[in-house]
């Protein structure tokens, strides 16, 4: 299933918004049954990309040079 704001696609239950798999909305773009503004769903997204990326080091973070 996938998150009708955000594309996302939702598997694991913690995935859905409040847990619940029937839901519509990811736990990103959605909290209490009600879908969160589009800043608060940019400044989620972002932070759980952040998050997936804090391991890497700063060598490989650094922007190829053209």
């Amino acid at each position: 299933m996938e998150c009708y704001v955000c594309g996302m696609t939702m598997t694991k239950p913690d995935d859905f918004a409040n847990g619940d798999t029937h839901s519509n909305y990811c736990v990103y773009c959605a909290s209490e049954q009600k879908i969160k503004s589009g800043g608060t769903v940019r400044e989620s997204i972002i932070q759980f990309w952040l998050s997936r990326y804090e391991s890497v080091s700063n060598h490989e973070s650094e922007p190829i040079s053209t």
